[in-house]
């Protein structure tokens, strides 16, 4: 008995692409990064050298579904004053609505902030 050829759908196609610039990238040692609410920023991509020479991609804010520019821009725009301390923080100074704070959270994004204010003591 043969199997039945699968035919790829339109995302299934885009995604090729996708996997063809990652092997690139990796084949040329730019290893990418999660989002990062220190680095990454609004629009574009941000490429660095790690203290090692290896090149380090970041992804932009609004590569997220439903993040748009202004609130890419309102996240950018907070860091500058200040660093976040926490996810309240972030939610307090930023445009973010709470879907985009769930996409946040299912990425791992704010896994760097702490969840509230409250100072911690390391010993």
């Amino acid at each position: 008995m043969r199997a039945a050829k699968k035919e790829t759908t339109a995302k299934e196609n885009d995604l090729i692409t996708t996997f063809e610039v990652q092997m690139e990238m990796l084949s040329r040692g730019v290893k990418m990064e999660n989002i990062d609410f220190n680095k990454s920023l609004s629009t574009k991509f941000l490429i660095e050298i790690d203290e090692h020479g290896n090149k380090i991609l970041y992804p932009p804010f609004n590569v997220i579904d439903s993040l748009g520019e202004t609130a890419a821009e309102s996240i950018v725009d907070a860091r500058k004053v200040q660093q976040f301390s926490s996810v309240q923080d972030l939610k307090n100074r930023t445009q973010i609505t709470q879907t985009q704070m769930k996409i946040f959270e299912d990425l791992k994004i704010v896994d760097s902030l702490s969840n509230d204010e409250q100072l911690a003591f390391e010993f």
